[in-house]
């Protein structure tokens, strides 16, 4: 990158590799333009016949001088004796790409595509030239003026006068296996009907969206030698294919090349007039034209139907919008808010807008809902991240953090995240949760992209939070949100989508006695869909109503399912060969069909229209499918969320409080306790007071999740309920009482707090839970410090270590504890003491050795700066590797307060300290600061 080749080409970025060579995006230094350069690898320079197609590419392509053939400017060695060749920069998609992501395809479009290519091999054939591997990879479509234009590539097997590459190998086959011609296969000589037979497969191809023949190399090459291909008709029963562009497909496949059209412009003639024959009645004004036209000759009026003979053209061509697309491509920098309500077109203006960066080579990455509409905690952030980092799909601890390598820092934050163990226990959720979302939007601003955050009303709280951080700092990246206008987000600049004008509803070919009040993009679409398909109204109902029963069935499993279902769990549901179903689904726009290893993953190309599709099933059908996807994805190991929310909208009478319950700990662990809230909600409304101990389990684990949202007043309530439910149980009594001191702490009630703590330590104790007593020993240590009650707190750790057993994983943190109570009491000695027998354990973690070289700098700091020296600096460094921001933090304060304000030293620790107070919003660490800086040293 950054080389000058033969003193005016400056390479800027790589944009594809192959088997012959690499192609560079490059600025050509004389003329300021870019230019695409095709270096020869060097491995293949060594091989005369590498060397002969390249020179044969640039020696066929550097004669022909058409719209529809890419531009060849220069050819030569550069300095080191590499050969380059330099054409015309082009952005677009392969035609490869487009049947891969826009099938099925309208005839008309086939024909537009197809037509042009065909003008271009015309156009080589007149001058003796034969493309020999004309396929859909070497079809490239840019858009121009809004308009599709077709470049054919690489013409480096191209025959020029009679003369092949290989001439001085008889017999020799060169060509793409899958596109050869019967005579090419054969070695024998070939001519501009090898081309149109090479056009035949390509036709096939768009029609079917597979090619005549399949299987190994061999099974094709056989198929195109001796077997006719099938009709494509019936290849794909699913589809309304035009029999006329049957006719030319199978007429450009014949295997004598006699039977097949003479030229590509015969072939292109009679293309374009396969679909001419076709005509249709005028919705405006009744006259009879074909259904090729775009305007009616008599009244004007665009087309926007088709017979019962032709593939859609649908959706809709994008109009109306110019405008608002241009405001989205105005700037690479800064955050856009799109308000539009479902059906409005913001996904397909957003969709434009993605594609026409994406044919830039500009980078974007998308944040999408949940498709399983359970809304699970962190789904859109975690798929984002997922693409960002180069992450599996089960992503583990070791390989985040072999992501984030380069930035420990956030390790902690992502393990967050993806609900993994960071090794870091915090004594705030809530600072474990901006920890996350800190980490999260710093890896995807890092990413160099522009960011999409598709309908954000139906994220989830956490992945919504994120999104109001990116619109508040967008960190120099073009941020674009979609949104319903009542959410209320700020941030950025606003744009409100608007009613189709009556002049993009005339393109789309929508009377003005049609367009009665407000008209969206949906409501077109679904108009002219349902006149294509005879519906009796435009509704979706209407539209489901003439679809086959079994087809009709794998939608409704679909939507059910919600926005995305994988293939082979569709066919377990609907217990239907969806095949068939799906083609003619996606034909008619319901569904979208990603083909993949296992059939793919079918997903719904609107919301709106899901739900409105949705909301038209009978109760019963909902419940069944409902039912079944439950069985379906729990025999695949899904996780609690998703399977409770199936179960739910199965019926909420009759489900599974212990998968309810299981839900709402999934949630917890997710940091999500607004919807762990809503979990155990629906838990404890199934659960009979009968079943005291659940009951009392679940009223405990709701109360948690209301102090974490911050509702104290239901939290009491959830606390006391349990405490009703089972007076006399122990360990209901520790589990609330344990509760209520948060919430008292959370009050600022340290009293209350400590009263209720010890009342819930009483009942561990009792009960024998050593661990539980030792955990609340913390807690009621970790207040008497924080209000210097150093004495009480050296009790109450002294009197915990004496019950816990030397072997218990609680022992180092309760030394540490004692070691921090002492050194805030200025207890140097007994500090270092703590430290130094925590350290004795050697069963600390990397958070705990850090806190126990802390304790020993601290004690060491009036005595010995080397000694205090060695162990500051092992400290931080622990903590820095851990990526544990908050300790980091509270670290730096402990080093403030020990230099005092005066020192210079204890300044720069103070001030590090509070940028990183500050960023994670740690209050009582910015307390302490203003408190150090204010007392004497």
């Amino acid at each position: 990158m950054g080389t000058t080749l033969v003193g005016k080409y400056r390479i800027d970025a790589l944009l594809g590799s192959g088997a012959m060579g690499r192609v560079y995006r490059a600025f050509h230094l004389d003329l300021e333009t870019e230019v695409a350069i095709k270096l020869l690898r060097p491995e293949r320079a060594a091989n005369p016949e590498a060397v002969a197609r390249f020179r044969q590419e640039a020696r066929a392509t550097s004669r022909l001088r058409h719209p529809n053939i890419i531009s060849v400017l220069d050819f030569g060695q550069t300095e080191s004796g590499d050969l380059y060749l330099a054409s015309e920069m082009l952005v677009g998609r392969t035609l490869a790409r487009i049947l891969r992501e826009d099938w099925p395809l309208p005839a008309y479009r086939i024909v537009r595509l197809l037509g042009q290519a065909l003008a271009a091999l015309d156009a080589a054939h007149t001058l003796g030239i034969i493309h020999r591997d004309f396929k859909l990879e070497n079809i490239l479509v840019s858009r121009i003026r809004g308009e599709e234009h077709v470049k054919v590539l690489d013409f480096g097997l191209a025959e020029v006068g009679g003369v092949p590459v290989a001439q001085w190998r008889p017999g020799y086959v060169s060509g793409t296996p899958d596109y050869m011609s019967p005579e090419q296969i054969r070695g024998e000589a070939v001519d501009a009907r090898t081309d149109v037979y090479a056009a035949g497969v390509v036709l096939y191809e768009l029609l079917t969206s597979m090619p005549p023949f399949e299987g190994g190399i061999v099974d094709v090459l056989r198929g195109h030698l001796h077997y006719p291909p099938e009709p494509p008709q019936l290849r794909r029963l699913d589809l309304l294919i035009p029999p006329a562009l049957e006719v030319v497909c199978l007429t450009a496949l014949a295997k004598r090349r006699e039977d097949r059209y003479a030229s590509a412009a015969e072939m292109k003639r009679v293309l374009e007039s396969a679909v001419e024959d076709s005509r249709v009645r005028c919705t405006g004004c009744g006259t009879q034209i074909s259904v090729s036209a775009g305007d009616c000759h008599e009244c004007g009026a665009a087309m926007a139907h088709r017979t019962s003979n032709t593939i859609f053209e649908l959706p809709p061509r994008f109009v109306g919008r110019v405008e608002d697309l241009d405001r989205l491509l105005d700037k690479s920098a800064g955050a856009i808010r799109v308000f539009g309500d479902g059906g409005t077109g913001r996904t397909r203006l957003v969709e434009e807008w993605r594609q026409l960066l994406e044919e830039h080579g500009k980078r974007v990455l998308t944040l999408y809902p949940d498709p399983s509409k359970a809304g699970r905690p962190w789904w859109p952030v975690r798929q984002a991240l997922r693409v960002a980092l180069g992450l599996s799909e089960a992503a583990s601890a070791a390989e985040i953090q072999a992501a984030c390598v380069a930035r420990p820092s956030e390790a902690a934050g992502l393990l967050e995240v993806f609900g993994l163990d960071s090794g870091i226990p915090s004594r705030e959720q809530t600072l474990r949760r901006r920890e996350a979302l800190t980490a999260a939007s710093t890896v995807l601003l890092g990413i160099g992209a522009a960011i999409l955050c598709e309908d954000v009303n139906a994220y989830d709280v956490l992945s919504l939070e994120l999104v109001r951080q990116l619109l508040a700092h967008p960190g120099g990246r073009r941020v674009v949100v979609t949104c319903n206008p009542e959410l209320g987000l700020e941030g950025g600049e606003a744009l409100s989508i608007q009613p189709l004008g009556l002049g993009a509803l005339a393109i789309l070919g929508i009377r003005p006695d049609e367009a009665i009040g407000a008209v969206w993009p949906l409501d077109v679409e679904q108009m002219m869909r349902s006149r294509a398909e005879g519906a009796p109204d435009s509704s979706p109902s209407g539209r489901l109503s003439i679809l086959p029963l079994g087809v009709r069935r794998v939608l409704m499993a679909a939507v059910t399912a919600g926005t995305e279902i994988e293939v082979e769990v569709l066919a377990e549901v609907t217990g239907e060969n969806v095949g068939p179903a799906l083609g003619m689904l996606a034909a008619r726009g319901f569904l979208r069909w990603r083909r993949g290893i296992e059939g793919g993953r079918v997903s719904l190309p609107s919301p709106t229209l899901r739900e409105l599709i949705y909301s038209s099933l009978d109760a019963s059908e909902r419940k069944n499918f409902h039912h079944a996807l439950r069985r379906a994805y729990e025999a695949r190991g899904a996780d609690a969320i998703l399977l409770a929310h199936h179960d739910w909208m199965a019926s909420p009478e009759t489900a599974d409080p212990v998968l309810l319950e299981r839900a709402g700990e999934q949630a917890v662990r997710a940091l999500d306790h607004g919807m762990a809230v809503m979990w155990y909600r629906r838990a404890r409304q199934r659960l009979p007071r009968t079943d005291a101990a659940a009951a009392a389990r679940v009223s405990i684990a709701l109360g948690r999740a209301l102090t974490q949202i911050g509702d104290g007043v239901s939290a009491e309530a959830a606390f006391n309920e349990a405490l009703d439910l089972a007076p006399n149980e122990l360990g209901v009594i520790m589990a609330t009482r344990s509760g209520m001191g948060k919430l008292a702490l959370g009050r600022g009630d340290t009293e209350r707090a400590v009263v209720e703590l010890s009342r819930a330590q009483t009942a561990a104790v009792a009960i024998g839970e050593v661990q539980a007593a030792a955990r609340l020993s913390l807690r009621l240590a970790e207040i008497y410090t924080s209000t210097a009650r150093h004495g009480e707190a050296a009790r109450i750790l002294r009197r915990s270590l004496a019950m816990t057993p030397p072997e218990s994983p609680l022992t180092p943190p309760l030394l540490l504890a004692a070691a921090r109570n002492a050194s805030r009491g200025g207890l140097r000695d007994e500090a270092q003491s703590m430290a130094e027998a925590a350290l004795a354990t050697e069963r600390l973690t990397g958070q705990e050795s850090a806190w126990a070289h802390l304790f020993i700098a601290l004690s060491q700091h009036h005595r010995s700066e080397r000694v205090a020296s060695q162990h500051r600096r092992a400290a931080l460094e622990a903590m820095n590797a851990l990526g544990d921001r908050e300790g980091l933090a509270e670290m730096l304060v402990s080093l403030g307060e020990a230099e005092g304000p005066g020192a210079a030293t204890g300044e720069t620790w103070l001030k590090q300290a509070e940028a990183l107070a500050q960023e994670l919003g740690w209050q009582e660490g910015l307390a302490r600061i203003t408190a150090a800086r204010r007392s004497p040293k």
